[in-house]
């Protein structure tokens, strides 16, 4: 019955941040429908969106969720989730980059690329179906290889691969930050930057989050080792998100200023999205998040006091579903949870109406 309501779920959630979309962006695609420029802005939403989201799953589960998983679980139980969460990871990043690569050509024809160019996009198509193809032969494959390869990750290498990674980035743009320390112009571009990482990254974690690791998750775990987990990964996830969205506020002003000048409630409109994320955001925070970890947790309490817990997906047993205090608990429980996921949902929908305008404004 679960598996058949996540189901149904999954494509009425879509249709429901589809119709969301559209409402929210009714005007602004009014208005690029009259001028011609639909499918120009359509295409440069696109790259925004499938390369932000990329970057954002990769910030999400590289830096946060995969560190706080291999503390918070046993060894065999944290390899077995991870084959199962690697190929759907690695297969939508390959997904995303084609995506995102099949969006800039058609932006930047390519008789028009500098060689540099060329030579940075085929690195990065190749190094993503290599990887892609890699993984996928390795899915099914629960072994010590999976947890050697993840202590690798963790050790004192992994470390000085990244701090190599981004010496190298360092220097690659170095020219590019001299020109721009001489126009005046660093702040600016800076600003830009931080802007766009920030809602890519937001947007990305709640893309993976929302649609792949949570229902992965839920259906691979038994209920409290996965009840423990996300009760350590979504006070992250909601501050995370609150933050990101106030560098986003923080640095708008930047992206305003790239156009004509706005009046106070164009850029309230501008901003609109990041708002509602932002409020979102600090609802689940601070009121949904911990009242729901709380109920949560009792529900698990009562449920380990009868024998129960080791179930993979929900309780089936008629008589623990049929008392009433176990039956209250689940009702409150039910009601805070379901405020928490509209609230994400809605957070979810403001990000895509944000980057929507920024696609508008930031992408030429």
């Amino acid at each position: 019955m679960a598996r058949i309501m996540t189901t149904r779920l999954c494509p009425n959630l879509a249709a429901f941040v589809i119709l969301m979309l559209a409402f929210g962006l009714s005007s602004k695609m009014s208005d690029e429908v009259r001028r011609g420029k639909l499918v120009g802005t359509m295409t440069r939403f696109t790259y925004l969106f499938a390369f932000g989201t990329w970057l954002g799953i990769q910030f999400w589960a590289t830096f946060i969720a995969g560190a706080t998983m291999y503390f918070n679980m046993a060894r065999h139980s944290f390899g077995q989730l991870q084959s199962k969460l690697f190929p759907k990871y690695f297969l939508a990043g390959s997904y995303l980059s084609v995506l995102s690569l099949t969006s800039y050509i058609l932006m930047h024809p390519m008789d028009v690329w500098e060689g540099r160019h060329k030579i940075q996009r085929a690195v990065r198509d190749c190094r993503e179906k290599r990887t892609c193809r890699k993984h996928l032969i390795r899915k099914n494959k629960i072994s010590k290889d999976l947890c050697s390869s993840t202590m690798q990750m963790t050790s004192m290498f992994g470390q000085k691969v990244f701090c190599c990674v981004l010496a190298l980035i360092i220097a690659s743009f170095s020219e590019n930050i001299k020109l721009l320390f001489r126009d005046g112009l660093f702040n600016r571009t800076f600003q830009l930057y931080i802007h766009s990482l920030s809602i890519s990254s937001w947007i990305g974690t709640q893309a993976w989050v929302i649609f792949v690791a949570g229902i992965t998750m839920y259906f691979n775990m038994p209920r409290h080792v996965f009840g423990h987990i996300q009760s350590k990964l979504w006070p992250i996830y909601f501050k995370l998100g609150t933050t990101l969205t106030v560098i986003a506020l923080l640095t708008n002003k930047a992206v305003l200023g790239l156009k004509e000048k706005k009046t106070p409630m164009e850029e309230l409109q501008f901003a609109s999205g990041l708002l509602v994320s932002l409020l979102c955001g600090v609802l689940n925070c601070f009121v949904f998040e911990p009242n729901a970890t709380r109920l949560w947790m009792d529900r698990f309490a009562f449920e380990k006091e009868r024998g129960f817990g080791n179930e993979i997906g929900p309780i089936k047993d008629k008589d623990l579903l049929s008392n009433q205090k176990y039956k209250a608990l689940t009702h409150a429980f039910a009601k805070y949870h379901g405020m928490s996921s509209l609230a994400t949902v809605f957070s979810f929908i403001g990000g895509l109406v944000h980057l929507w305008y920024l696609t508008c404004h930031l992408i030429t």
